[in-house]
């Protein structure tokens, strides 16, 4: 857990914790100004709450602190009547009790925030990973089903092919064999060596 000191010393952070007690002193000023009978606690919740945000809770408590001690001290150097140790206490009490609930709410509701926002991430990361690990799958479908088509086509190459030409070969000796003997069945011998020389064609296409 960073402390307020640690994250002042964070780049910026000493910039906004200085524009606060800035912001601080402008408001405490204007209270100064404006009278004890109009009420600008409201307005301290500004610097507070920008110190809660951008610096941290610890350093908004802190801020918290100071503000109701420019408030209660406005209100006196602007004429308000001291009517006692118990009644500023008790009004310097609810003034910090309110600065605290609305430290607490900033600094749960950021906490909210960074939690949504490393579930987004986390979320996404493992999105991306699931993409990744899916286009890792479709290549390896594509490669085996290349693979499987090249050795689908060299098997029907070699094997088929080889058969085929084999069997049209017997063919054509059978068809000349039995024009030589004066077979009947010359013609349809010549018409089955015709189709298998157009199978055999027709395979080493597909192949």
């Amino acid at each position: 857990m960073k402390t307020w000191r640690d994250r002042l010393a964070q780049p910026g952070k000493a910039a906004i914790a200085f524009a606060c007690l800035i912001t601080l002193s402008i408001v405490g000023l204007v209270d100064y100004l404006t009278g004890y009978h109009i009420s600008l606690l409201v307005l301290y919740m500004v610097p507070i709450g920008i110190s809660t945000v951008y610096v941290g809770p610890r350093f908004g408590t802190w801020m918290a602190g100071l503000s109701v001690i420019v408030w209660q001290g406005s209100n006196l150097l602007s004429g308000m009547p001291y009517q006692g140790i118990v009644i500023h206490t008790w009004n310097a009490a609810i003034a910090l009790s309110l600065f605290l609930i609305l430290i607490y709410l900033l600094h749960a509701l950021r906490r909210s925030l960074e939690d949504l926002e490393a579930k987004v991430r986390d979320r996404t990361e493992a999105l991306w990973k699931e993409m990744e690990e899916r286009q890792r799958l479709e290549r390896e479908i594509l490669d085996l089903t290349e693979r499987e088509r090249q050795r689908f086509g060299h098997e029907l190459h070699d094997v088929v092919c080889q058969e085929l030409a084999g069997i049209a070969i017997a063919s054509h000796l059978l068809t000349k064999k039995l024009q030589t003997n004066g077979s009947t069945e010359t013609e349809r011998a010549r018409e089955i060596a015709v189709m298998l020389d157009r199978a055999l064609s027709k395979t080493r296409s597909v192949a």
